[in-house]
């Protein structure tokens, strides 16, 4: 804002992340002293601090630009002048180029920040009733995670209940950006990792891996369902599911995993038009009108 200031230029502000997004336990990451319960009583004083010194700056700025209609909603009471332009996709690197493997794999890539925001035990509980029913032979599974150490961490004490899942679980470094199209490309299904949104939840992430998980139009899986707008865009897609639920969770494996077994053709019909919206090519154009526009508004 101040070198905008000195240079008499328009200042155009993008938030990918904002605080009010997290569950208050997540919000700040440094570590704060526990005793007496003074860690929820900094969080609480820095978060505040944080939000009022961001929203002094946008206040000012000439547009601002979000990834989420939540995020947008949020800022428009600070700045009217707020723009959603989802994190979308590099439509050079993420198409469809399937493979086929001798397993039937489910794949994630990324990071698990905090299991209240990331929460896995919908698959977790659905893997095991469809092992113990018979429905699947765990001998055909592979679950693929490409999490770093942290994250690793985070699963393995979410699958502590779960000792008999253990073996389908095959841990991986994360990879180089460039690597993650084929890994896409290679899974039977996409597991997506989310969370309900609710007033001590997450709120309005809109990961960058649902807009490339779709355009490699592979089923997408999400668990936990935000029953907000990840959920209202698979649906609208075609692209997925976002699970609510261990029966829903259960059935959309199974379905997947039964057209795997039998090779047939796998039910999954994305709307191509749909997910194109989300390319970064488009989004390329969409900075470019707010850019010209600010620049405009700005000299007048």
């Amino acid at each position: 804002r101040r070198i905008a200031h000195l240079l008499r230029l328009p200042l155009v502000v993008d938030l990918r992340d904002i605080l009010e997004e997290y569950a208050p336990q997540d919000a700040i990451s440094r570590s704060l002293p526990t005793l007496f319960g003074l860690d929820t009583i900094l969080r609480r004083i820095l978060v505040k601090r944080y939000i009022r010194q961001r929203n002094s700056l946008i206040r000012h700025a000439d547009a601002v630009t979000t990834v989420s209609q939540w995020h947008a909603d949020l800022l428009q009471h600070v700045n009217a002048n707020t723009h959603l332009i989802y994190n979308g996709y590099d439509d050079q690197f993420f198409f469809p180029a399937h493979t086929t493997s001798d397993h039937f794999t489910i794949i994630y890539t990324g990071r698990i920040n905090s299991l209240r925001l990331r929460d896995p035990s919908l698959l977790l509980q659905a893997l095991m009733r469809l092992i113990t029913n018979g429905k699947v032979d765990a001998t055909d599974i592979h679950i693929d995670w490409y999490i770093d150490a942290a994250s690793a961490a985070l699963l393995n004490e979410a699958l502590q209940p779960y000792p008999a899942l253990k073996p389908l679980m095959h841990i991986h470094e994360m990879v180089d950006a460039l690597n993650i199209p084929s890994l896409l490309n290679a899974s039977n299904i996409i597991l997506l990792l989310a969370n309900r949104s609710k007033a001590d939840g997450p709120h309005g992430i809109m990961t960058t891996k649902l807009f490339e998980s779709m355009a490699v139009e592979r089923p997408v899986l999400c668990v936990t369902s935000d029953e907000a707008e990840i959920e209202s865009t698979l649906a609208t897609c075609h692209a997925g599911l976002a699970a609510r639920d261990v029966d829903s969770t259960a059935n959309f494996i199974l379905t997947h995993y039964e057209a795997w077994k039998d090779n047939t053709t796998l039910p999954h019909h994305p709307d191509q038009n749909a997910i194109r919206q989300y390319a970064r090519s488009r989004q390329a154009r969409q900075f470019a009108d707010i850019f010209i526009h600010a620049i405009e508004t700005h000299r007048s």
